[in-house]
Parts: structure tokens; sequence; C-alpha cells
């Protein structure tokens, strides 16, 4: 099974990239920032209240990073 973490994004900050529900998304962890990206083809869609999911692999790669338990 595969665990996420979902944080809400600002609607303002939304709109200035111009993402919106079902909108498709890649990620990468690059150094100590994790990069999100519009992709026609990405695997990760942004939900109708405006919330991105974020595997808990992915956030594992981050530095700083807390286990999600649940």
């Amino acid at each position: 099974m595969v665990s996420f973490h979902r944080f809400r994004f600002p609607g303002p900050l939304l709109q200035a990239l111009r993402w919106t529900a079902g909108q498709r998304l890649d990620m990468a962890v690059l150094g100590d920032a994790l990069v999100i990206t519009g992709s026609p083809t990405g695997r990760h869609p942004v939900g109708v209240r405006g919330e991105i999911a974020v595997p808990e692999a992915v956030r594992a790669l981050l530095p700083g990073s807390t286990p999600i338990r649940g």
C-alpha cells in the first residue's frame, strides 16, 4: 500500500500557477527541495480543494522529514 500526505495549497498560489482541479503534476526531489511541475502525463492530480498528495516515498527523500504513521 502506498502512503500519501495531502497538502492544501492556497487558491491564489494555484491561480498564479494556473493549476486547477484535475491538473496533472510531476514531482522530483532535487537536493533539499521538492519540485512540483505541471505535466500532461503527470502521475499526481490537484484535488478539488487544491490539495496535492505527496507520496511517503517522496517525502522520505527530503531532509528533516518524519515518517507518517497511520
